[in-house]
């Protein structure tokens, strides 16, 4: 695995302030947010980006890829805290082991806003319609750690309030945050159907505040998170190791499925964070409401305290890194621009050396014209000039770029000309 791009994450404002806030904490500082503020950035987020990825879906339409991802999405918010659950039963009881599963099946949106600021920062494209997954991630997960207290917890519980189907329902679908995301996702969507102009109206609020917002919030996640970290003294070696390798595995699972998928990377990126991060807020404040049994300063220190850190820090690079090794690049992906200009009297060779290779096609312009570094027509002998000279186009995979490299080469020699090899990303 390359180390660029993990120090280029390390090195990005967002997590910069994110390590300000948490070293502020550990050498004492008296830095600190009030209150309301971290709540008001955190809503802020989640509208924009739930409005900003309404207006892509709008853009892009729904795709072959939305249902089945989105599908895949709630599968998998399903199925981690099972999965969890099984893993924790071995040193906790039932309501600890339903909480913390629940939090680890559920997402963690601030995560996965850091993993969109790293693709945008390595230039690499994902769709408007990950949001959707981000979206309907939390509430499954919620409804599985509460049924699973449900149905495994005993029957004389002196602590709880009886939990209905229609109760679990509501506090799983209907919370702050899911609501917001949602609600803003629609909003998006309607807006970029019937009031384009609102778009450019909501730019400098959705766009412009944006990454500085993603800044001031992690400078303050940074302060809670290392507040956090002395109570993990009480989680024990097995929580602790929990809270770094379940992450681990469930992104290995997410980048089979994103392969599955045949997800592009950007998109597989954001699949494999949704599945490897965790609920610090929707998920607690959920559990604290019906599993009072469970310790809060288990599924919140280890979310918050080493989860999270360590998704921002480390995770989403070598998260990345995985997607590259087992996901396969399509071959639109992989394609490469070869430009050939030559003289005309060297059509039929570099022709022959094409067909040769079995390149996908060609592009033939015959009589190119243009200026040279000189600023004139070139007209010599060596490099014919006007209307003596041949344009050739070829898009094809840096394999038989290689393959032909020789004898293209050869061709070039005798006459004079030029090749350019240059990147081709498709529409």
């Amino acid at each position: 695995m390359e180390i660029n791009p993990i120090l280029q994450n390390v090195l990005a404002p967002p997590v910069l302030f994110f390590l300000i806030g948490a070293i502020s904490v550990l050498f004492k500082s008296d830095l600190e947010i009030p209150a309301p503020l971290p709540k008001l950035f955190s809503l802020y987020l989640l509208l924009a980006i739930g409005f900003k990825g309404g207006i892509e879906i709008q853009k892009s339409g729904f795709t072959n890829q939305v249902l089945p991802t989105l599908s895949a999405a709630i599968l998998m918010s399903l199925v981690i805290p099972l999965i969890g659950f099984l893993i924790l039963r071995f040193k906790f009881d039932v309501f600890n082991s339903a909480a913390i599963a629940a939090a680890y099946g559920s997402i963690s949106a601030v995560t996965f806003i850091s993993a969109e600021s790293f693709l945008e920062s390595q230039k690499i494209a994902f769709d408007g319609f990950m949001v959707g997954a981000l979206a309907l991630m939390e509430s499954p997960a919620i409804i599985v750690g509460l049924l699973l207290v449900k149905f495994a917890a005993p029957k004389n519980r002196p602590k709880s309030r009886k939990m209905h189907l229609s109760a679990i329902l509501h506090e799983s679908l209907l919370n702050g945050s899911v609501y917001l995301l949602l609600s803003s996702l629609i909003v998006g969507f309607l807006t970029a159907s019937s009031n384009p102009s609102g778009i450019a109206k909501m730019e400098p609020f959705t766009g412009q505040l944006f990454y500085g917002a993603e800044c001031f919030f992690l400078l303050d996640m940074g302060i809670v998170a290392a507040q956090r970290l002395p109570r993990l003294k009480n989680a024990g070696s097995f929580l602790i190791g929990f809270a770094i390798f379940m992450p681990l595995f469930n992104a290995f699972i997410g980048v089979f499925v994103a392969r599955f998928l045949s997800l592009g990377p950007g998109n597989a990126l954001l699949f494999v964070v949704l599945c490897a991060s965790a609920s610090y807020l929707a998920v607690p404040a959920a559990m604290r409401m019906t599993v009072p049994e469970a310790k809060s300063s288990y599924y919140i220190s280890t979310t918050l305290g080493l989860t999270f850190p360590f998704n921002i820090v480390l995770g989403i690079p070598i998260y990345m890194s995985l997607v590259n090794t087992i996901i396969p690049l399509s071959p639109l992906l992989k394609m490469k621009r070869l430009d050939l200009i030559f003289s005309e009297r060297e059509l039929d060779a570099i022709i022959k050396t094409l067909e040769k290779a079995n390149v996908p096609g060609y592009t033939v312009m015959k009589h190119a014209t243009g200026r040279g570094p000189e600023r004139v027509v070139t007209e010599d002998m060596e490099f014919t000039g006007l209307g003596a000279n041949a344009h050739v186009i070829v898009f094809c995979e840096q394999e038989l770029i290689d393959k032909m490299r020789d004898n293209i080469r050869d061709d070039l020699s005798y006459y004079g000309g030029v090749a350019y090899i240059s990147e081709a990303t498709p529409l």
